[in-house]
């Protein structure tokens, strides 16, 4: 593809968290799953986990660990960037059971 041609990150796989993990997302800027040049690399990106951590401080119990648990109580949110799909989008899809 050529730079005119490319499409835009992908804002669903540009999160953060688990970047650049897993499969599902590609490093190649012409592909429809671009992840981006880095984790939140994206404004919007960046726009929406700022906000998202002002309203839901972080309450696992050592913030140094990702899988540290939170207790019982604790509140969140889940979040996907879909402007239209006949897909069903799971979060924590990266965890096997």
């Amino acid at each position: 593809c050529s730079n005119s041609q490319k499409i835009g990150v992908d804002l669903n796989r540009n999160f953060a968290y688990k970047w650049k993990c897993c499969s599902g997302s590609s490093s190649d800027a012409c592909a429809s799953t671009y992840r981006g040049s880095s984790a939140a690399s994206e404004p919007e990106i960046q726009a929406l986990q700022n906000y998202v951590a002002d309203i839901f401080p972080d309450q696992r119990q050592n913030d140094n660990n990702l899988n540290s648990p939170t207790n019982k109580h604790a509140t969140g949110i889940a979040i996907d960037v879909h402007s239209y799909g006949q897909a069903i989008v799971w979060p924590w899809g990266h965890i096997k059971k």
